[in-house]
């Protein structure tokens, strides 16, 4: 991979030019090539020497299904070698950008060419557009695209169709001959299918969760809408899918959309797969068809459960995202689901919970405020520490016990050495360094009966005197290195398999992991800063989601998951307050 020097950011993008040969290597059979990015330009080239000329839009095809966007380089210069310095290095310095002649500005040649110009450069933020400039080179994000298509609402262009055809050129040849519109596909769910999903709901939701629904305000919505809610429990869909006869859509983590047994019926139901903590283009795309075609939307915004009782970290993009999507948002609310499923737990604990579904923003509002005022009001509604909330309800669960919270709870409170904490009994924790001894009761409250003095009464403070601790080591300067074994995804068996081995290291500027990768040499490298969390499951394993793939690694050390994860969130919170 390339060094983290050469690295940049492309329309906000950070970008491995490492990342990028490898990949091109492979894609397009190159024995020696070199990827450079031009942050001014907004684009990325490709230098090699094999002894062939490039297609470039026969590249860009192939290069899609393995790269996002911006990562596609836009131009691929043949050379009869690359620039080297006397140490045999490739000197990137010497590798120009070279804009041929039929790049260059183009001017409209009709009205709605005329149109489709102002558009772009209203969006894009720049004087001149010609026809032949590629939307998304210039700097066109998966937000800015939605905008533009805001902006040109009646053109019947859909958010497929500029994907594919990228330039005004290629938009209003399409367009103006009058071609039958190619749109994604129906967003609709199966009608019997989302029936029998209810009835699976209804049951959850009575059962399981005990529901008792406090507003709700989308049950006779006509519209289509946008719902975002708070994910304390792996099944919270299931409390919400039962409270509007209309049929919803839901985004889920791609981890688990792959490997569910029975995949083709949540094909048949459209919901829409994502990698946690980033967004592409295409789940933009498919986000915005289901509201254009009149569907509500379920998302939930912080991406992942929460392992500690205290919400997690939400991207300020999501904000700016509901801005543009042009529909209702709706709240929904839940308490008490993080007891009914702890994600350190093994088995459900039914009990109470509510549900409280209410509109935030109307779609007029959510223009006249600003993304930070969106965010702000929406961060309010969301934000929760299920312990304080279970303090005020004190509601009772079935088999409370509290085995594998010794994995998310790592560090002890009092003596801060590092894991120490172990199960006494399916009730107790103890340090096995100074004795600091919790027991909970049925409530889920921690109670020290020896030293009532040192008592801890709720997880999740306990969990904020780690995160304290944690802050500190990120201020002296650490490095965490463990030794993984690496499962990728087979996605036709819907599973995870053992495909490699290797390290995985992570300090303030990079997540570095390492090793073989089906019998092959591997690294990827990506910056702290970047990623706000991680996929975990508390003392079994870490994913690592990265454009299209996912590594599952499963530590030698598994005690050591957690903090990895507590780790990287909060790099990615200190600098998410140093960019504010």
């Amino acid at each position: 991979m390339g060094r983290n020097n050469d690295m940049v950011k492309i329309n906000g993008n950070r970008v491995e030019p490492g990342e990028i040969e490898a990949v091109c290597k492979k894609v397009l059979h190159l024995s020696n090539c070199v990827a450079k990015g031009f942050e001014k330009e907004g684009v990325v080239a490709l230098y090699y020497t094999d002894d062939r000329e490039i297609d470039a839009a026969t590249a860009k095809k192939k290069l899609s299904a393995h790269l996002p966007y911006y990562m596609i380089p836009s131009y691929y210069y043949q050379m009869d070698s690359l620039p080297q310095n006397s140490l045999g290095k490739v000197m990137r310095s010497e590798l120009k950008l070279h804009i041929q002649k039929n790049q260059m500005y183009v001017p409209p040649r009709d009205e709605f060419e005329k149109k489709l110009a102002d558009a772009f450069k209203s969006v894009l933020a720049v004087d001149e557009v010609g026809i032949k400039d590629d939307f998304f080179q210039m700097g066109g994000t998966s937000l800015s695209a939605i905008e533009l298509l805001t902006l040109l609402e009646g053109e019947n262009i859909s958010a497929q169709l500029l994907y594919e055809m990228r330039t005004i050129e290629n938009l209003s040849n399409y367009c103006q001959k009058g071609k039958q519109r190619k749109t994604y596909h129906s967003a609709e769910p199966d009608r019997v299918l989302y029936g029998l999903l209810r009835l699976v709901g209804f049951f959850v939701s009575h059962f399981v969760f005990h529901r008792k629904i406090l507003r709700n305000e989308i049950k006779n919505v006509k519209t289509p809408f946008i719902v975002i809610a708070n994910h304390e429990a792996a099944l919270d869909f299931f409390n919400l899918i039962g409270l509007t006869g209309r049929r919803m859509i839901a985004v889920m983590s791609a981890s688990y959309y792959y490997t569910m047994p029975f995949q083709r019926l949540l094909q048949k139901l459209n919901f829409i797969p994502k990698q946690q903590f980033q967004t592409e283009f295409l789940d933009i795309m498919k986000m915005k068809t289901a509201i254009d075609q009149g569907f509500p939307l379920v998302i939930y915004p912080a991406g992942i459960q929460t392992s500690n009782g205290i919400s997690t970290h939400i991207s300020e993009q999501t904000w700016e995202f509901l801005k543009l999507m042009g529909a209702d948002v709706y709240v929904a609310r839940t308490e008490g689901t993080y007891f009914v499923k702890p994600k350190w737990a093994s088995a459900y604990r039914p009990g109470k919970t509510t549900m409280d579904v209410y509109r935030l923003f109307s779609k007029e509002m959510l223009q006249s405020q600003s993304v930070e005022e969106i965010g702000e009001k929406a961060l309010a509604a969301l934000e929760y520490d299920a312990y304080k909330e279970q303090e005020k309800h004190r509601w009772k669960y079935k088999k409370n016990t509290i085995e594998g919270l010794q994995n998310v709870l790592y560090i002890c409170p009092q003596c801060k050495q590092e894991y120490t904490i172990h199960l006494c009994d399916p009730y107790t924790l103890e340090c096995e360094h100074c004795g600091f001894t919790q027991t909970s009761d049925e409530f889920g409250m921690m109670h020290n009966t020896k030293e009532p003095e040192r008592e801890i009464r709720l997880v999740s403070d306990w969990a904020r005197v780690m995160q304290a601790e944690l802050v500190k080591k990120i201020k002296a300067g650490f490095s965490l290195t463990e030794t993984v074994v690496i499962h990728t995804l087979d996605k036709e068996h819907h599973c995870f398999r053992e495909n490699g081995k290797g390290s995985i290291c992570l300090n303030q500027d990079d997540l570095v992991l390492k090793g073989t990768l089906f019998d092959r040499p591997f690294e990827l490298k990506l910056a702290s800063n970047q990623l706000s969390g991680l996929p975990v499951q508390p003392g079994k394993f870490l994913e690592i989601q990265h454009n299209q793939d996912i590594y599952r690694c499963y530590l030698d050390d598994r005690r050591k998951t957690m903090q990895f994860v507590d780790l990287l969130s909060l790099l990615a919170l200190q600098d998410n307050r140093a960019n504010r």
